[in-house]
């Protein structure tokens, strides 16, 4: 653009007269010199006077141009020309009333060539402008909608062999709350009905943290365990439960403080190798399957004292957890034989009572349910109407049979099927009672760890002396010995033929 300051005259070599558009008259000084008065009127006037104002100075600059260019073809006889008069510019308002379409439309005729590339210049720039935003509205609504590369697609795989399922965040969410997932929501239908319909997945409020008024928002995990099932419920089996633990395991080690990287197979950290060391112990023993049921309710105990209070795997712990969860299978096995037998009339059953199998675990409450946790004790309180039948030699004690010959109430005295004793074989392992019969003598059976074993360290199997049905049936096979745990004879202790238990 024209300088504003640069303003042009009539005529050269003296003041001349400007006649603008509208006719009127203004005097004009000498060429070179600067007239603020002329310049404050052209700024005064409209936006048609202005361009009017610089329309006429460009139609008399191209007659000057003619008669220059006529004097260059009859050099003899040259016309006086003037100097040529400057065009004012036009500011910054005027320019972009100018950029308004219907505006320039209307003005077309008394723009100026130069004003009109001005105006084109502007509009390239803006365009440039317009593109480069478009540019980045379209990045970011690329980044909002999360686009998925159809490249990083994989071939499918037979399910077997196909990679591990991706665990939606909201789990990782829900742990940090301080919520404690249940095992079956590890199960990888539950993972995937989860990733599915994570929008519409039911959330649940749960109390503030201390200092905050806000209550947080977590994965309803007692709604979508009704689903799938608790963890304690029967339909969550011993093969559910070893696809969750997978899946569970690997959820934790990307919660390793020790793997920044994220790789799941990656378990160098003590968080990890605690996990693995806790699922990896009852995973190894050879009657996992069997002693399942029991265990899970142990598991549950130790998996809640690492989330909740921190705690390290430890050999023994586990061990003697174990160990309880033997004796609790061999006591619900005793109670289904019971379930088979009737008195002849109504009974007080003691076993339970001074056997409650892992009773002194109480659970702890999740932050807003407790529906995952088992309301009643392990092992189900038998019938007060069962007892074993009339007829036989020896009174069953396993479950509080009683002996008839019993100078006291024969309802309360069962039989031990070590001993001999007054209390029941399970009272005798947990009590560690003496392993001699009611005259001094020593027992067949030793107790040691909660077991009945023979001299040479073999197993003898309880169910089998408590003349279970289930006996024919076993499956630990070699592991434990079919003899009689009071004599070593190849008849149940109870069945009735042992002479080493005395009744009376």
């Amino acid at each position: 653009m024209v300088d504003t300051s640069n303003f042009g005259t009539e005529g050269a070599g003296g003041a001349g007269t400007a006649n603008n558009a509208r006719g009127q008259d203004i005097q004009t000084p000498a060429p070179g010199a600067r007239n603020p008065t002329l310049l404050e009127y052209f700024r005064n006037l409209d936006l048609e006077g202005k361009l009017e104002w610089n329309k006429a100075r460009e139609d008399r600059n191209r007659q000057r141009r003619a008669i220059q260019s006529a004097n260059l073809l009859n050099p003899d006889a040259p016309e006086a020309v003037s100097d040529n008069e400057s065009l004012f510019s036009l500011d910054e308002e005027d320019l972009k009333l100018l950029e308004d379409a219907s505006m320039f439309k209307s003005l077309e005729d008394q723009v100026l060539l130069l004003t009109k590339a001005e105006l084109a210049k502007r509009s390239k720039q803006k365009r440039v402008a317009e593109q480069v935003q478009k540019g980045s509205d379209e990045v970011k609504l690329t980044e909002k909608r999360h686009c998925v590369d159809g490249w990083l697609l994989c071939t499918r795989t037979n399910t077997s062999t196909s990679a591990p399922i991706d665990i939606p965040e909201t789990y990782f969410q829900t742990q940090d709350e301080g919520v404690i997932i249940p095992l079956c929501l590890f199960h990888p239908s539950a993972i995937e009905y989860v990733s599915e319909n994570l929008v519409t997945v039911d959330l649940a409020k749960i109390n503030p943290k201390l200092g905050q008024t806000k209550k947080r928002k977590v994965m309803n995990v007692n709604k979508l365990a009704v689903i799938f099932g608790p963890d304690n419920a029967p339909s969550f089996t011993y093969d559910k439960y070893l696809k969750a633990v997978g899946h569970y395991l690997r959820f934790q080690i990307l919660r390793d403080a020790e793997n920044p990287d994220g790789i799941p197979t990656k378990a160098d950290g003590p968080w990890s190798r605690t996990w693995h060391s806790h699922f990896a112990f009852f995973s190894s023993k050879t009657d996992a399957s069997r002693l399942y049921s029991v265990w899970r309710s142990h598991e549950l105990h130790l998996r809640r004292q690492i989330l909740v209070k921190k705690m390290a795997y430890e050999e023994a712990t586990y061990q003697q957890h174990y160990l309880m969860a033997q004796c609790n299978t061999q006591a619900l096995g005793a109670a289904s034989i019971t379930q088979q037998l009737t008195f002849p009339g109504p009974q007080t059953f003691t076993m339970y009572q001074s056997f409650q199998p892992y009773q002194q675990f109480q659970p702890y409450a999740y932050p807003y349910q407790q529906s995952f946790l088992p309301s009643t004790p392990i092992a189900p309180q038998p019938s007060s109407s069962t007892g074993p039948p009339q007829g036989r030699k020896v009174t069953p004690g396993h479950c509080g049979g009683r002996s008839p010959s019993s100078p006291r109430d024969p309802r309360n005295n069962p039989t031990c099927v070590s001993c001999g004793g007054r209390h029941t074989i399970f009272e005798h392992l947990k009590r560690s009672f003496p392993d001699k019969t009611a005259k001094g003598k020593p027992t067949f059976c030793k107790t040691t760890e909660l077991k009945l074993v023979t001299s040479d360290g073999k197993e003898v199997w309880i169910l089998y002396n408590l003349a279970s049905s289930t006996s024919k049936t076993c499956d630990h096979g070699a592991e434990r010995s079919h003899i009689c745990s009071a004599c070593g004879g190849s008849h149940p202790a109870l069945g009735g033929e042992c002479k080493q238990l005395t009744v009376g």
